[in-house]
């Protein structure tokens, strides 16, 4: 009897919690597969920021064209099981930021894929010469990051013309 009222009460925590936020227009945190970490935007944010910070950059802010085109990305490469920086369509990192409407004077992208957390994506990404280059790109303002279906993360980089 207990545990299941310690259940009930989980429960209702939980959905007021969720509640809050889709009230408030935060976006809801990706959910994870067995063993891995839940993923929200605003974790994305403090990660980048903080990984700017401590290499001297300012700040970059979410741009939500540039989230659709990462979450365009990942979906693509998930559902047809593919990965690369090239779209199913032949279409290129500049190619989807405009379909998402973003007009870029800079655009970079970081694809990655089994990583099973943001600390760990975020890693391996500022180890790779590349992309440690895009995420310290003094040309970049706004970014998106997305975390897709089987672990797929997309991140791009802009500054609109």
């Amino acid at each position: 009897m207990r545990l299941l009222l310690v259940l009930g009460l989980c429960t209702l925590v939980a959905s007021c919690g969720a509640w809050r936020g889709a009230e408030r227009g935060l976006p809801a945190p990706v959910a994870a597969a067995p063993g891995s970490a839940v993923f929200s935007t605003s974790s994305g944010v403090q990660a980048l920021n903080g990984f700017r910070a401590d290499n001297g950059l300012g700040p970059l802010v979410v741009s939500p064209a540039l989230e659709k085109a990462a979450r365009a990305h990942a979906r693509d490469m998930a559902r047809r099981g593919f990965f690369d920086h090239s779209g199913s369509d032949g279409s290129t990192v500049m190619d989807r930021a405009r379909r998402a409407g973003y007009s870029p004077c800079y655009i970079a992208e970081n694809i990655a894929r089994g990583q099973r957390s943001l600390a760990e994506v975020m890693d391996g990404w500022a180890t790779s010469p590349g992309h440690r280059r895009n995420m310290l790109s003094a040309n970049a303002t706004e970014f998106g990051l997305v975390r897709g279906e089987g672990d797929i993360w997309v991140m791009v980089l802009g500054r609109a013309c």
